[in-house]
């Protein structure tokens, strides 16, 4: 409950503190949009399900449990599950082909007995996870969570160690500090291009450099040559 974190300029502040602001504002930005939708909002009639990584301990389960309780949800109104399990959930009435079928739904493909993996694809890890669907059609776990640091995040960091590589990593720090805003834009910039990448892409990849940057790396490293 006394975890820190720290933002991208060093400062430091209570992880519970922050955990407690995103969730309060999610709740009142959902309520607040469904004001607009709909003549009348039953409040108390609202189900929460917050997710968390299978790869979670209990104690960090109770963390997020705590933070969903102190932005102001009742704990009637609350329910913590893993993403594996929900993305099962999800992805059961989703239509599919498979079998050469029209119009069914994934699982109708899932019969008892039958095994799954979930595979999670996160921002900083991958969760991988197997079910197998009971004859009462409920689901068990065959094998614990598994899984690492194998998300996004990590190519990011790599880009970053590749700039520090080229152009030094006081450049990198100090465009993280006295630059924020150019920082944040460098990491979106990468990551939308990351995106967009195929296994068919034959042309370049051009990253635009934010002008913050431009102007460092002329100040330590006398400029880019563009050879």
């Amino acid at each position: 409950m006394d975890t820190l974190i720290t933002d991208e300029s060093g400062f430091k502040m209570k992880a519970f503190d922050i955990f407690t602001f995103a969730i309060k504002y999610i709740k009142e930005h959902t309520i607040n949009q469904m004001k607009r939708t709909f003549t009348y909002v039953n409040i108390a009639a609202i189900h929460y399900v917050i997710t968390v990584p299978a790869l979670w301990e209990d104690k960090a389960k109770m963390f997020m449990r705590m933070s969903a309780i102190q932005a102001g949800i009742k704990v009637d109104q609350l329910t913590v599950v893993l993403e594996p399990e929900v993305a099962f959930i999800y992805c059961q009435e989703f239509r599919t082909d498979r079998e050469n079928k029209t119009n069914i739904t994934f699982s109708e493909t899932i019969k008892k007995g039958m095994k799954y993996v979930v595979v999670d694809l996160g921002g900083r890890a991958a969760d991988i996870t197997v079910h197998e669907r009971q004859p009462d059609g409920l689901l068990e776990e065959v094998v614990p969570p598994s899984g690492g640091a194998w998300g996004g995040t990590a190519i990011d960091n790599a880009y970053l160690r590749f700039l520090e590589k080229v152009f030094g990593e006081m450049v990198v720090q100090e465009l993280k500090l006295k630059d924020l805003e150019d920082y944040t834009e460098l990491i979106h910039e990468f990551k939308a291009k990351k995106w967009s990448i195929k296994t068919d892409r034959k042309t370049d990849i051009v990253i635009t450099m934010p002008v913050g940057l431009v102007n460092i790396i002329e100040k330590h490293c006398g400029g880019i040559d563009a050879e």
